[in-house]
C-alpha cells in the first residue's frame, strides 16, 4: 500500500509534469508565430477597460484595437498593456494611429501575433504569449 507521503510526492510530480508540458506547448506556439509573415498594423482605438476580475476588484488595463491588411483583406485584433504606473493614468489614447508590426498565420490570417514585447515601456499582453493569468482583452 502507498503511504500518504508517497502519494503526495507522486501527485506533486504529476502537477509539475503537467506544468512542464503546458509550458512547452505554449513555447512551441510562440516559436511558430515568430516565423509567420509580417505586415504593418495600425492602432485604431485605445482606452482603459476591465480585462479580468479578482475577488476584491476589477483589473483595468489600457487596451488597444488595431487593424492590419493581408492580400487586400482587413483583419483586426486587440491587446492590453501593462504600464509600470497606475493603468488608469496611462495616456493610452496617444497610441491611436501608431504603426506596429503584426505577424499573421498564412493559413488563417485572422490569427495574429505582435512581435514586440513592449510598447512605450509597457508590457504587451496578448493571447499567444505564455502566461498563467489572462490579462489580455476578449476579442
Amino acid at each position: 500500500m502507498i503511504s500518504s507521503n508517497e502519494f503526495m510526492a507522486i501527485y506533486a510530480l504529476c502537477i509539475l509534469a503537467l506544468l512542464a508540458c503546458w509550458r512547452t506547448w505554449q513555447r512551441s506556439r510562440l516559436e511558430r508565430a515568430e516565423q509567420w509573415p509580417e505586415t504593418e498594423g495600425t492602432i485604431e482605438s485605445a482606452d482603459v477597460e476591465v480585462v479580468a476580475h479578482s475577488r476584491s476588484r476589477d483589473i483595468e488595463l489600457p487596451v488597444c484595437a488595431f487593424c492590419y491588411k493581408v492580400d487586400g483583406e482587413y483583419y483586426s485584433g486587440r491587446f492590453s498593456l501593462m504600464p509600470g504606473t497606475d493603468p488608469t493614468e496611462y495616456p493610452v489614447r496617444t497610441l491611436v494611429d501608431r504603426k506596429i508590426p503584426v505577424r499573421y498565420d498564412p493559413q488563417s490570417p485572422s490569427k495574429w501575433f505582435i512581435p514586440l514585447k513592449e510598447l512605450d515601456q509597457c508590457i504587451i499582453e496578448q493571447k499567444i504569449r505564455p502566461h498563467f493569468v489572462r490579462l489580455y482583452p476578449k476579442d
